[in-house]
C-alpha cells in the first residue's frame, strides 16, 4: 500500500504490462466501469454480491486483493452464514497448504463454485472458489466475506486508483 497508493496503477495483463501514472495529472477516458473501494489499514474492500443455487444476491464485503492467484476465497463466517458448504461446495475434502499453518492467511479450504459474482458492473458466472473451513486468522474473521483474486482481474484491462478510491475496469476478449 505504502508504494502502489502513491500512483495510478495500469494493469495490462494481456501485455504483462504495469505502468504507474501520476495521481496528480492522471485522468480517465476510457469506456470502462468504476468499483468503489474503501481501506482498512491499507486494505482495499468493496461490496459485491454472490449467488449460488436459489439464494441470489447475498450481501459481500470483499478485499480486493491483486496479489491473490486464485479467483476467491470466502471466509468461514460467511461460508457459514449462507450455508454455502451445502449450496456450494464441489469436493468436501479440505485443502491444507503445506508450510502456512502458523501463518495468519494460512487456509484450510473446501473447493466449490458459485454461479455469480458481481462488482459494479462486473458479473462473472460459474466461479471456482475456496470455501473456507478455517477456525483461526483472517479467514476466521467475521469482518469480511472474503478475498477476489487475480485470477479474475486479468480478464479485465486495470486502474487502480487508490487517491480516488476506485478501481476502473475496462471488459477486455476474455471479460
Amino acid at each position: 500500500y505504502d508504494f502502489i497508493s502513491r500512483f495510478v496503477i495500469e494493469l495490462d495483463y494481456a501485455k504483462q504490462v504495469m505502468t504507474l501514472h501520476d495521481p496528480k495529472t492522471w485522468t480517465y477516458s476510457g469506456k470502462g466501469f468504476i468499483v468503489p473501494i474503501t481501506f482498512d489499514v491499507g486494505i482495499p474492500f468493496t461490496h459485491g454480491t454472490i449467488s449460488v443455487g436459489d439464494k441470489k444476491n447475498i450481501p459481500g464485503f470483499f478485499v480486493i486483493d491483486f496479489g491473490a492467484m486464485e479467483t476467491m476465497t470466502l471466509t468461514s463466517p460467511f461460508v457459514k452464514a449462507n450455508d454455502l458448504l451445502n449450496l456450494a461446495a464441489s469436493n468436501s475434502q479440505v485443502n491444507r497448504p503445506a508450510g502456512l499453518e502458523k501463518q495468519f492467511f494460512a487456509q484450510n479450504n473446501v473447493r466449490g463454485r458459485i454461479d455469480q459474482l458481481a462488482l459494479g458492473e462486473m458479473s462473472a458466472h460459474s466461479i471456482p472458489v475456496n470455501l473456507s473451513v478455517n477456525a483461526t486468522g483472517a479467514y476466521a474473521s467475521p469482518n469480511f466475506s472474503g478475498t477476489i483474486g487475480e485470477t479474475l482481474y486479468r480478464r479485465y484491462h486495470i486502474f487502480i486508483d487508490y487517491a480516488g478510491q476506485r478501481v476502473i475496469f475496462e471488459p477486455t476478449a476474455e471479460a
